[in-house]
């Protein structure tokens, strides 16, 4: 089982999350922790996926961009032990369902090339927006989510079809 967990700023809540993406993020992928942490953290929501254990599977934020009438999505990572069981696909999913909860028209994601895939199967295309340092920047309207079903896709060995 899994449970997640909402948190707003860089409160006490947020540690978790924290060290997720600094295992993930900074100590894996080598980015530096003055670019992976910032002031957006202080304000964002950031929801923290784990088992009913309280072992790590997942992280993300959310946070208002007024200027492009947009919520925007960022950090999400999975922890190594977790990825390829479509723990990626849920924590969009709910980060998704919130956003659509804002008063905003859209939704924009700053992902690496690697979440690109995940993101325009939810119907993501380019923003035309500047790159992010390493990020790119994808954008749907609110209205335009894609709610496809990658269980379904699985096959019943657990694993992605060719």
């Amino acid at each position: 089982m899994f449970m997640t967990e909402w948190t707003v700023g860089a409160g006490v809540g947020f540690a978790q999350a924290r060290a997720l993406r600094e295992a993930v993020r900074v100590r894996e992928q080598g980015i530096s922790p003055e670019q992976e942490f910032d002031a957006m953290d202080a304000v964002a929501a950031h929801l923290f996926v784990c088992t009913d254990a309280g072992e790590p599977i997942a992280a993300g934020r959310m946070y208002p961009c007024p200027e492009h009438d947009a919520v925007r999505i960022d950090r999400l990572v999975v922890a190594p032990a977790f990825r390829g069981k479509l723990y990626d696909d849920l924590l969009l999913r709910v980060m998704l369902y919130k956003a659509q909860q804002m008063p905003f028209s859209a939704i924009e994601a700053s992902v690496g090339e690697a979440e690109r895939e995940l993101l325009t199967g939810f119907g993501f295309r380019p923003a035309g927006l500047p790159q992010t340092g390493q990020d790119i920047v994808l954008f749907v309207p609110c209205s335009g989510v894609i709610w496809d079903s990658a269980c379904k896709h699985v096959g019943h060995s657990g694993e992605k079809p060719e």
